[in-house]
């Protein structure tokens, strides 16, 4: 099972923390997780995937837990909600504004070690943004969902930059849907993919069983 290298996560981290430290709990300014709309119409989508009305959810990186705001927003009865992130900065600021939930530092694989319980819903939320040197992209995206996968009861949706875009960033990496798609119907029959609601950028959602 294929790990982000230590050298790939030391990169993120301080590219992070340094807006962190600068910026403090800004979303805007230290996430740059594109416009307002656009993240609102992702986190729309991930929505759409299932009826999250008393479920259990893990959100793999969860930042600045704007995903739990935004279900917060539109008054959406989860059961409990628990984060991960590799910056600690976040944890601890995550646990000062949300003491009735959980959170936890380090990888996903980090918490599989220390976790018995599964999650109705998993989902991870432009984690998969960032341009590796050290990892292969693909390797560690197969992993990672293919672990998320054997942890959920339900439901795991990821987002990911489509390689059908017009411009290119070397800090970000580009996916094929196709391939996404193709690795995913691997793992379960219950695939779904939605890319109506940005020109550049697509959703995957893997299901234990037809969509509740």
């Amino acid at each position: 099972m294929t790990k982000i290298s230590k050298k790939d996560l030391s990169k993120i981290t301080g590219r992070y923390s340094e807006r962190f430290n600068e910026f403090g709990d800004d979303i805007e300014k230290t996430l740059k997780p594109g416009s307002p709309e656009h993240y609102f119409a992702q986190h729309c989508t991930h929505l759409a995937g299932i009826d999250l009305q008393n479920k259990t959810i893990l959100d793999v990186g969860c930042g600045l837990a704007t995903y739990k705001e935004f279900l917060d927003s539109q008054k959406i009865k989860y059961k409990s909600y628990t984060g991960i992130d590799i910056l600690e900065d976040f944890i601890i600021n995550n646990k000062k504004k949300f003491s009735d939930c959980d959170f936890f530092y380090g990888t996903l694989d980090d918490f599989a070690e220390s976790n018995t319980n599964k999650f109705d819903v998993i989902t991870f939320c432009q984690v998969f943004n960032n341009n590796l040197s050290d990892t292969d992209n693909m390797d560690l995206v197969q992993s990672q969902i293919s672990l998320a996968f054997s942890m959920t009861n339900h439901m795991v949706s990821c987002d990911f930059i489509s390689n059908y875009v017009n411009y290119n960033d070397d800090f970000l990496y580009y996916y094929s849907p196709e391939s996404i798609f193709s690795f995913c119907k691997s793992l379960t029959p219950f695939v779904s993919l939605q890319a109506a609601y940005s020109p550049h950028h697509f959703t995957i959602f893997l299901y234990k069983d037809k969509k509740l």
